[in-house]
C-alpha cells in the first residue's frame, strides 16, 4: 500500500496516529528490556543463568530479523493498522507467558515468540510516519517513534527500583496490563487510500532520495550499519544493570544510572532526528556515523571497569551509541521514500539480527574472557558501524556518471 500523504491541516489526526505507534512499539519492545533488568530475581525464584538471559534476548531479535523483511512487505502491501493492532496483543499474551513461566527455558521460549510482534510493529511504525506531509513534523516523529525503545528501558529500571524486593512475576503482569491499555490509542490508526497513480510513480530523486541503481546498495550498507551498531548497543540494556552491580555499584544506583541513560537516549533521538529535517539526506547519514562513533566511546568507557568512568560511559553509550536509530530510520525513508516500509523492513532485519547475535556474543565473551572484555569488543562493534554508514553516504554523494550518444543531450 503506497504512502498517503497526512494533510498539514489535520495535525490532531497527526498526534492520534503518532501515539498509537508510539504505544505499540513500547509494547513491542519492552520484553527483552524488562526481563533483563529483572533477571537476578528470575534467577533467584526459577533459576535464570546469563546464558538463558543472553539466549532468550538474542532468540527475540533472530526471530525480528527474520520477520521483518516479510512484515515490511507486507504492511508496504496491505497497510499498518492491524499488524499494529496485532502485534501489540501478541505482546500482551507473551508477557503474561513470562510470568507464569515454570522455569528459564519457558522465559526464553516466550521471548523468542514475542519476536514475531516486534518484526512487524517496527516497519507498520514507520509506515505511519512517512505518511506525514510536514517535513519537521516527520522527523520529529521518527525520534519521537524511535524514542519508545529506550521508554521501555525506563520503564524496565523504574521497574527495577520499585519490585527489587518484591515479585517479579507482579512486575510483568502489570506490564502486561499497560500493553493492554496501548490498544487504546491504536484505535486512532487507520490505513489511508492510495494515492492518484501519478504520484506513485514519482521518482525518488523528485523528493530528494537516492537514485534507483544506488538504492539497493545503500540499502545493503545501512542495514550493515544497523547489525554492528546494533551488536553493541543492544547489549546495554540487558547487561548494564549486571556489569553495574559487578563493578561494586548499589541497586539503586544502577537503577538511577539505567533511568538517567534511557532519559539521554530519548533525548537525543528526538533532537538529532528534528535537526535532520535541517540538513540533507546523506547529512543525516553522516549524523549516524557521528553517533556510531561517539557510542564507541562510551562503550569503550564502560570497559575500563571504573565505576566513575561505568557512569559516564552509560551515559554516552546509551545516548550516542543507542540514540542514533531515529536519524538512521529518516535517512533510510528519504533515500527510498516510495519503498520506506519495505526497505527499513531490510534495514531493521540488519538491526535485529546485531540485537539477536550480541547478547549471545557478549554472554559468551563475559563467560570465557570477563565482563571488560564484552564491553571493548562492543566499542569496536560500534567502530565498524560508523565505516558503513560512511561508506553508505559515500554512496549517496558520489557524482553520478552519465553516458550518452554523441550528438544527444546529456541527461
Amino acid at each position: 500500500m503506497p504512502v498517503t500523504p497526512l494533510s498539514p491541516s489535520t495535525p490532531a489526526r497527526v498526534r492520534q496516529r503518532l501515539s498509537g505507534a508510539i504505544a505499540a512499539m513500547v509494547s513491542a519492545a519492552v520484553p527483552p528490556f524488562l526481563v533483563a533488568v529483572l533477571a537476578v530475581q528470575i534467577d533467584r525464584d526459577i533459576g535464570f543463568s546469563t546464558v538463558q538471559l543472553g539466549g532468550g534476548v538474542a532468540a527475540y531479535f533472530f526471530v525480528s530479523a527474520l520477520g521483518s523483511p516479510w512484515a515490511g512487505r507486507l504492511v508496504a502491501t496491505y497497510g499498518a493498522a492491524r499488524p499494529l493492532r496485532i502485534a501489540t496483543l501478541a505482546c500482551t499474551v507473551g508477557l503474561l507467558a513470562v510470568a507464569a513461566a515454570p522455569a528459564g527455558w519457558a522465559v526464553v521460549a516466550a521471548l523468542a515468540l514475542l519476536g514475531i510482534a516486534n518484526a512487524a510493529a517496527q516497519p507498520a511504525a514507520t509506515h505511519v510516519i512517512t505518511g506525514i506531509e510536514l517535513p519537521r513534523t516527520r522527523a520529529t516523529a521518527f525520534g519521537l517513534v524511535q524514542s519508545s525503545i529506550p521508554a521501555t528501558t525506563l520503564l524496565a529500571g523504574v521497574v527495577l527500583a520499585a519490585f527489587q524486593d518484591q515479585s517479579w512475576r507482579l512486575a510483568v503482569v502489570l506490564v502486561a496490563a499497560l500493553t493492554l491499555a496501548a490498544q487504546l490509542p491504536l484505535r486512532w490508526v487507520k490505513d489511508p487510500e492510495a494515492p492518484p497513480v501519478a504520484a506513485q510513480v514519482e521518482p525518488p530523486t523528485r523528493r530528494g532520495g537516492i537514485e534507483q541503481d544506488r538504492a539497493r546498495g545503500f540499502v545493503a550498507l545501512m542495514a550493515a550499519t544497523g547489525f554492528f551498531v546494533s551488536l553493541a548497543s543492544t547489549c546495554l540494556p540487558s547487561f548494564l544493570v549486571v556489569t553495574g552491580l559487578l563493578y561494586g555499584l548499589s541497586p539503586s544506583l544502577v537503577a538511577g544510572v539505567q533511568v538517567a541513560g534511557s532519559l539521554t537516549s530519548i533525548l537525543v533521538r528526538v533532537v538529532a532526528a528534528s535537526t535532520g529535517a535541517s540538513m540533507s539526506g546523506a547529512g543525516n547519514v553522516a549524523g549516524v556515523v557521528l553517533l556510531a562513533s561517539a557510542g564507541a566511546l562510551g562503550f569503550g568507557l564502560i570497559s575500563t571497569g571504573s565505576a566513575a568512568a561505568f557512569v559516564a560511559g552509560s551515559l554516552l553509550a546509551y545516548g550516542c551509541g543507542w540514540g542514533w536509530s531515529g536519524l538512521f530510520n529518516l535517512s533510510v525513508t528519504r533515500a527510498v521514500p516510495h519503498t520506506a516500509a519495505a526497505s527499513t523492513g531490510v534495514t531493521q532485519g540488519g538491526i535485529f539480527l546485531g540485537g539477536s547475535i550480541g547478547p549471545l556474543a557478549f554472554a559468551g565473551v563475559v563467560h570465557g574472557s570477563g565482563t571488560q572484555l564484552a564491553w571493548g569488543l562492543a566499542a569496536v562493534s560500534a567502530c565498524v558501524a560508523s565505516a558503513c554508514a560512511l561508506a553508505a553516504r559515500h554512496r549517496w554523494t558520489r557524482p553520478v556518471v552519465v553516458h550518452h550518444r554523441l550528438g544527444e543531450e546529456p541527461t
